[in-house]
């Protein structure tokens, strides 16, 4: 029996007659449906997923691992063992300090994932709740979706545990990996002292231009007034003291950080890296793409981060290894809800379907095992000089969104077979092979 994952994610599994129903068999190491963690960035928090996003179902199920919010599930009977499913196990954190020190939102990444003084983590979580999946918690691997400088802590508490984490991909969107000028305070004041002047000479010129060429005219009002929005965007980030805040000073490119995070801590390699960045609508502008004065966060970026900082490439510094060479997306977004609000389009945490996609792997065919019609196992899944063509294939359908996968016996002589698989993707189907040469069967799966 050949085993073959294509690109299309269809799993053949094929059957080769052996005299005249002869079949040799295949065994795979079972893959689990893992749970996903949503970890926010700066200044945010776990419900920003879903109020301003589009999250599906808070209550099926979100559990909110750090926060006080925990009370008020509580208070309704909505504990995480009875709320979670295998349609979305996602789970949230909420930092204590969204603005401080991200070595200090990492260890409570830690405790969200391990559990922390009589509170269980993810991995109890999970295990508890389905024993048969997860029979221990170290059986549990974790999915995590990181935003903004949640990637960074997310990363820092994977650099600083590379053999005992629990996480098996790891998906940023946004997050300034190489920094981000947006972080460091002079800078922004710089800007914003550009864009005033900017502003007030677009606007001269709009109207000196007004009476003789109004079209080009309108061109340099729609400047100013982007700039206009710009600076209230800059103004507001300078009057609430973040960009004081120690977590504002860590994400500055070339911060002590940034370095030891990058070029010092290792990089753990056995980690599935997808990295997502965002391109502003705006950035096709004619108007902004001129004004290099609002920097690569803004001409070249979601607004915050520049696109090749979320890609870890080589920007500012050499690129991060391993994760430079990790599949990348550019998504047209801006960073957060308020910039979309402003210049229109959509945030990061409106693209959640595409987020799903990213996530899934090729459904995986796994323990593979074949019996006789009269279901007597076949030793080392080999049938040799059977008498009766019917058989039983058992198996696992394994893959992060169960709910959604059709799979099929497929025949070389005879029709399609749908495939019946229980919650956790266990299957046995009955099979009649047909007599008088070799026959293929193909096990296909497919989201």
């Amino acid at each position: 029996m050949n085993f073959q994952k294509t690109s299309s994610i269809i799993v053949c599994l094929s059957l080769i007659i052996i005299s005249i129903f002869g079949i040799k068999g295949y065994t795979q190491n079972s893959y689990k449906v893992y749970p996903v963690l949503l970890v926010h960035g700066f200044t945010g928090n776990f419900y920003g997923w879903v109020e301003d996003g589009n999250v599906p179902g808070i209550l099926s199920p979100y559990y909110d691992l750090y926060s006080d919010r925990n009370a008020r599930y509580r208070s309704k009977g909505w504990f995480p063992y009875n709320r979670l499913s295998l349609d979305y196990n996602v789970f949230g954190i909420s930092y204590t300090d969204t603005c401080g020190p991200i070595e200090n939102n990492a260890e409570e990444l830690n405790r969200a994932i391990n559990g922390y003084i009589g509170q269980d983590g993810i991995r109890q979580i999970m295990s508890k709740a389905y024993p048969e999946v997860f029979p221990t918690p170290d059986d549990v691997k974790i999915i995590i979706i990181a935003h903004s400088m949640g990637g960074l802590s997310t990363r820092y508490y994977l650099q600083t545990n590379p053999n005992v984490h629990s996480i098996i991909k790891l998906i940023t969107l946004g997050t300034p990996h190489k920094g981000s000028f947006a972080a460091d305070k002079s800078h922004v004041l710089e800007i914003r002292n550009n864009v005033t002047y900017i502003a007030a000479a677009f606007v001269a010129t709009g109207s000196a231009l007004l009476v003789f060429c109004p079209w080009a005219s309108a061109g340099f009002f729609l400047g100013a007034w982007a700039l206009g929005i710009k600076a209230v965007e800059i103004d507001d980030q300078i009057k609430s003291g973040r960009l004081d805040t120690s977590g504002a000073k860590q994400m500055i490119p070339n911060s002590n950080f940034l370095n030891n995070l990058n070029y010092t801590l290792p990089v753990p390699a056995n980690i599935d890296y997808r990295l997502v960045a965002g391109l502003g609508w705006w950035t096709n502008e004619w108007w902004n793409c001129l004004l290099g004065v609002l920097g690569g966060e803004t001409t070249e970026g979601d607004g915050v981060v520049c696109r090749k900082s979320a890609i870890a490439s080589n920007w500012q510094s050499s690129s991060v290894n391993i994760l430079k060479d990790s599949p990348h997306y550019t998504w047209t977004v801006s960073h957060t809800k308020e910039i979309s609000d402003r210049f229109g389009g959509v945030s990061y945490f409106h693209k959640f379907p595409d987020l799903f996609r990213i996530i899934e792997d090729p459904p995986v065919i796994s323990n593979v095992a074949l019996f006789t019609s009269d279901s007597k196992p076949l030793p080392n899944n080999t049938l040799q000089d059977i008498t009766k063509p019917g058989i039983i294939i058992t198996g696992n359908l394994w893959d992060y969104l169960l709910h959604k996968l059709d799979a099929k016996l497929v025949f070389s002589n005879q029709i399609a077979q749908q495939i019946d698989f229980d919650t956790f993707g266990y299957f046995s189907e009955t099979a009649t092979l047909a007599a008088g040469g070799k026959n293929t069967v193909f096990v296909m799966a497919n989201n």
